[in-house]
């Protein structure tokens, strides 16, 4: 919240402009401010971008009202990618598909046209995000940390990556570097070399926070 509302909308139209094309989002950004900004940014340019957010419930009613709030403050009819938060508690994968679960909301969305595709991310261990992919479910997508460091412990790369790429799904890295920039801080990469390293991995997408103008000059030309 430290940009102003005009700044951000003016951040997410010029990406566009240079071409950027994806659009990351989550239902309880700053509250649903980070969706609400978004959806300002994209009026008469929705069909430019594939538009992703994410849902935070576990429950079935609480995720169909999570998706309600996100169209809305989208101002969109169709989420393009729909994805299960943050699946970094070993029993996510229980709730998720219990009898009454946030499946079952997700499906439904999909049956409706309300989303296309469907997907989850995970940030903490490999292991959960493992379970999900053993399900029989016929995920689209997932999200996870590309970045130099996470090739050494639990690393979704190595072991996450992999899988979901034998199975066709678009895998969309995140964190490049680090959640807050702590490898150029404390490591002593730059920026560049931290994106090329995740965009050599066998990744469809990259999402990259843009504060700035040059933020994005850079990612750009990266």
């Amino acid at each position: 919240k430290h940009i102003s509302e005009d700044d951000s909308i003016r951040l997410v139209q010029m990406a566009i402009d240079e071409g950027i094309t994806f659009m990351d989002n989550a239902w309880d950004y700053w509250d649903g401010e980070s969706e609400r900004r978004m959806g300002k940014a994209l009026r008469g340019r929705r069909d430019e971008v594939v538009l992703m957010t994410k849902v935070c419930g576990r429950d079935r009613e609480t995720a169909e009202q999570h998706l309600h709030d996100s169209l809305q403050r989208l101002g969109t009819d169709v989420i393009d990618v729909w994805q299960f938060h943050e699946i970094n508690y070993d029993n996510d994968p229980q709730w998720l598909f219990r009898t009454g679960g946030a499946i079952e909301a997700a499906v439904a969305a999909q049956q409706a046209g309300k989303v296309r595709f469907l997907g989850f991310t995970g940030h903490k261990s490999p292991h959960i995000l493992k379970e999900l992919l053993e399900l029989d479910f016929p995920w689209d997508t997932c999200q996870v940390p590309t970045n130099v460091m996470d090739y050494h412990f639990r690393s979704f790369t190595r072991e996450i990556v992999p899988l979901a790429r034998d199975r066709g799904m678009g895998v969309i890295g995140m964190k490049s570097l680090g959640g807050d920039a702590q490898i150029i801080e404390g490591a002593g990469l730059t920026a560049q070399e931290c994106r090329n390293y995740a965009l050599s991995l066998p990744i469809s997408t990259l999402v990259c926070g843009m504060e700035s103008e040059a933020n994005i000059l850079q990612d750009v030309e990266i």
